[in-house]
């Protein structure tokens, strides 16, 4: 079945500043609010990775430094947990306003409908190429401190 008429405005381009003016201002908080979770599992991460070769060179005791090393990593885990529930909630209550179109534009709702989606499935790209990148961090720290029990 074709149908002849219908352009559907979507998003050639899934990068974030492609799509930015077209995003709902929750979507907006929630990137600010990942770009900070962002910035604090890198420098989590890497506080990680240092203490845990300046310990391995001390004289501390080998199970309070691997507790606090544990410690971390269990926030890393459960802060990009967190994030990734939270845009679960965030993106599967905005989703059913794509559905709502009001014909105020001459094109068909179809075309506004497609639109809409297009707009949050290149948002949810972005998202979780994200939390891909922070779960690697987290899982690549995790491995390194785990391995030298």
């Amino acid at each position: 079945m074709k149908l002849t008429g219908v352009q559907p405005k979507v998003y050639e381009y899934y990068a974030i500043w492609s799509i930015w003016p077209g995003l709902p201002f929750f979507y907006k908080l929630y990137w600010l609010l990942l770009s900070l979770v962002s910035l604090y599992t890198l420098f989590s991460a890497a506080s990680i990775v240092r203490r845990f070769s300046v310990s391995n060179r001390q004289n501390d005791s080998p199970e309070s430094s691997r507790i606090r090393l544990e410690a971390g990593i269990t926030n890393l885990r459960q802060v990009v947990a967190a994030m990734f529930f939270a845009f679960c909630a965030l993106f599967f209550s905005a989703l059913p306003g794509a559905f709502q179109t009001i014909a105020l534009t001459r094109s068909s709702p179809l075309n506004e409908i497609i639109g809409a989606l297009s707009l949050h499935f290149a948002f949810a790209a972005n998202v979780f190429f994200v939390l891909l990148l922070l779960h690697c961090v987290q899982w690549l720290v995790s491995r390194r401190v785990l391995s030298a029990k």
